[in-house]
C-alpha cells in the first residue's frame, strides 16, 4: 500500500482520516501545516499527498503550488471545508490548477476518502 502525508490544521480530522487510511492498509505521516508539511515530506518521501487548502501557518495553496514545482509527478489530493460552499469549491478547482490531482469537499466519508486515494494511486 501508499505511503501518505497528510496536512491539516484540525488534529480531529488528521486522526479520523489516518485511521480510515490506516486500516485500509496505508502508512500515514502527518502535519500540522504546509510548512511542516515540506520538512515532514524531506525526511519521509511519500507516494500521496492530502492536504486540506485552508490552514494557517502554511496554506494549503501554497504548500500545493511548492509541491508541485518540486515534485511535480507526486499526487495530490486537495481538500476543504472552509467558507461557503461556492467559495470552497471554487478553491479546490484552483487548486486542481496548480498541480492538485483530485479534490474532496469537507464532509466527505470514508468511502469517498478510499475511492479517491485509490483512483488518484492508479493513474
Amino acid at each position: 500500500m501508499a505511503r501518505i502525508l497528510l496536512v491539516d490544521d484540525d488534529s480531529d480530522i488528521r486522526e479520523v482520516l489516518r485511521d480510515h487510511l490506516e486500516s485500509a492498509g496505508h502508512s500515514v505521516v502527518e502535519a500540522q501545516n504546509g510548512k511542516v508539511g515540506m520538512v515532514v515530506l524531506g525526511q519521509n518521501p511519500c507516494d500521496l499527498v492530502i492536504t486540506d487548502v485552508y490552514m494557517p501557518d502554511g496554506d494549503g495553496i501554497e504548500f500545493i503550488t511548492r509541491l508541485h514545482e518540486q515534485a511535480e509527478d507526486l499526487p495530490i489530493i486537495a481538500m476543504s471545508g472552509g467558507g461557503s460552499h461556492d467559495f470552497g469549491l471554487h478553491m479546490l478547482a484552483v487548486t486542481s490548477v496548480l498541480g492538485a490531482r483530485a479534490i474532496l469537499a469537507k464532509p466527505f466519508n470514508c468511502d469517498q476518502l478510499l475511492q479517491t486515494v485509490d483512483r488518484v494511486l492508479q493513474h
